[in-house]
């Protein structure tokens, strides 16, 4: 009997039942003059989308804006509850191809570099840009092409091959920089999603809450803890 008494604990821990399972939704990776970077398990959140003003919570959250918005709707491509929703039409043709982020149904995050949508698999998602890994990609080609040296905050965001998202405020720096630390913290796909005075990311957790950037109007992504 007091085999299984030590038993039944371990076992619960690795299939993730107990109250006190020790693996977190989401932590701070980096802090400080250069980035705030979250690295977030998007399972562990109920996703949404937001255009203006993020809302607080008295739960864990982030939110962060992708891309921006023009008169009350968000620019490019919008997937909402599984609906491809109104939104404002990218006006330049070599702007069509920009990536998507999104929240597959069951709360996996996903880059789509091609741009292409379809709402079979996906629950959320938004249109941003440039892609910041696999060249050539949009940081070298057309519209974004004085973006890149650029010194500026930048919002961007990243998939790991464990399905984790991490998303960063960097706080001055190029698109090849946001880019480079996106790779080394283990994203396999990264995408740009704002950049200038309407870049923003909220983050809150137990006591602790960060803001960074001018919240205006945009169009953003957020993310709040399940329990």
């Amino acid at each position: 009997m007091s085999f299984l008494k030590t038993l039944l604990p371990m076992c619960l821990i690795l299939l993730g039942w107990t109250k006190g399972f020790t693996m977190e939704n989401s932590e701070i990776i980096q802090n400080d003059k250069q980035a705030f970077i979250v690295k977030v398990n998007t399972k562990g959140f109920e996703a949404s989308i937001y255009s203006g003003k993020p809302k607080p919570s008295s739960k864990t959250y982030l939110a962060f804006n992708v891309n921006y918005s023009w008169l009350g709707l968000p620019i490019g491509l919008v997937i909402n509850k599984g609906e491809v929703m109104k939104s404002i039409p990218l006006v330049k043709a070599s702007q069509q191809g920009r990536p998507l982020l999104g929240v597959e149904f069951g709360g996996i995050p996903f880059i789509s570099y091609s741009g292409a949508a379809t709402t079979l698999f996906m629950d959320y998602a938004l249109q941003a840009g440039p892609t910041l890994h696999d060249y050539p990609s949009s940081l070298a080609v057309n519209d974004f092409k004085t973006d890149v040296a650029r010194v500026t905050k930048h919002v961007a965001c990243g998939v790991t091959k464990a399905g984790k998202l991490i998303v960063g405020f960097f706080h001055n720096s190029s698109l090849m920089e946001v880019s480079a630390k996106l790779k080394e913290l283990g994203c396999f796909k990264a995408m740009n999603c704002d950049g200038g005075s309407k870049a923003h990311l909220v983050y809150s957790a137990s006591e602790e809450s960060y803001s960074f950037g001018i919240k205006k109007a945009a169009a953003g992504f957020r993310f709040e803890a399940r329990q």
